[in-house]
């Protein structure tokens, strides 16, 4: 199938609207203490808004934050002891990990540590 007249003119427009989009949401986990996960460490965030993150550990809602500011470089951390209690949570824990819009509040799902 081929593109003409409008549908051609349409895909052009959206095609230039579209900005690139550069994230990488690797996980960097901070461990100081045998049998606990303190944070984790994203390399490079989305920075088109000031996202919030969730956690739910072992099915368990521990809240939505804004932790730390996005760094110089592109990264963020998650600190997992302000969700805990001021404490690390351990090894074995199922730990979600979601990006939150703060425009719609949709959670959106980055990763599992178990």
């Amino acid at each position: 199938m081929s593109l003409t007249g409008a549908n051609e003119g349409l895909a052009f427009l959206l095609v230039s609207q579209v900005k690139k989009i550069d994230f990488d949401y690797t996980p960097n986990y901070y461990r100081p203490t045998s049998g606990y996960t303190d944070a984790v460490t994203f390399p490079k965030v989305l920075t088109d808004k000031a996202y919030e993150y969730k956690v739910v550990v072992d099915g368990v809602d521990k809240g939505t934050r804004r932790d730390f500011s996005v760094a110089p470089d592109g990264s963020q951390k998650v600190n997992f002891l302000a969700y805990n209690a001021g404490l690390g949570i351990p090894t074995g824990s199922s730990i979600q990990v979601y990006a939150v819009d703060p425009n719609t509040g949709i959670a959106y799902y980055i990763l599992t540590v178990s």
